[in-house]
């Protein structure tokens, strides 16, 4: 198991200020991740152009002032506002169901 772990996992050593270590730690646990998880996470969001959602922007934002996202050019699509994708959703169901065109169909 060991070496099927490893196989897929590298390990990475950091020399990285003490009070930022501090502040790392302090967020992991604020969002009950461990140290590794929550900076796996944030690294992830730097960039993976697939991954979304509310902490997810929020982190992509801090990481784009900071100069630090990587992003690819002309990939990056924007995102539906929350009261479009509501609408969206209410229109949804309005339409006429599928076993109505299925049954046209057969007969």
């Amino acid at each position: 198991m060991r070496d099927c772990y490893h196989a897929i996992m590298k390990q990475v050593t950091l020399r990285l200020p003490e009070d930022l270590v501090d502040q790392l730690k302090a967020a992991a646990a604020a969002s009950g991740k461990s140290l590794n998880g929550w900076v796996t996470v944030v690294l992830g969001a730097a960039v993976d152009p697939d991954l979304e959602g509310d902490e997810t922007e929020r982190l992509r934002a801090r990481l784009r002032r900071a100069g630090l996202l990587a992003e690819e050019p002309g990939r990056r699509v924007r995102r539906p506002d929350q009261a479009a994708v509501e609408r969206a959703r209410a229109e949804a169901g309005r339409g006429r169901s599928l076993s109505d065109f299925v049954s046209e169909g057969r007969g």
